[in-house]
């Protein structure tokens, strides 16, 4: 069985781990109870009252189980894998997405297992001069 979906790493709880995304949506409907609403400190009353609409995206995300970004960063290559049941799907912000995190699936015959490596981080132009400087060094 092939795998679909990318994975990407989402700002979650506090903390980044890796997620699939299954979709983005916004909530059509105005006057509905969404956390950008009630985060701005109104109560459910006013909300309803107001009739206010949520612009806010949306993404439905698969979250990893046990895994979270310092775990991802203490090894080179690390297995993952998906939460197998409905306590791992979460609705969150689509402004929560870091960015896409290099995965393969692991055919162990789980399909939720993937096998990631630490991404590299490039901080600043002079740490990208030395990776560029490093790359050039291989081809001499």
């Amino acid at each position: 069985m092939v795998k679909s979906g990318m994975i990407w790493m989402v700002d979650f709880d506090d903390d980044m781990c890796p997620v699939r995304i299954h979709g983005f949506f916004q909530y059509k409907t105005s006057g509905l109870l969404t956390n950008a609403l009630l985060g701005d400190g109104k109560s459910v009353e006013e909300i309803a009252a107001s009739n206010e609409h949520n612009n806010s995206m949306y993404d439905v995300i698969h979250a990893a189980k046990n895994l979270n970004y310092s775990k991802i960063e203490d090894k080179f290559i690390t297995s993952f894998q998906l939460g197998g049941d409905e306590k791992h799907h979460y609705i969150v912000s689509v402004d929560s997405i870091v960015g896409p995190l290099m995965a393969v699936p692991n055919f162990d015959g789980d399909e939720h297992c993937y096998i990631t490596v630490t991404p590299y981080k490039i901080g600043t132009i002079d740490s990208l001069v030395n990776v560029l400087n490093k790359i050039k060094m291989l081809f001499k």
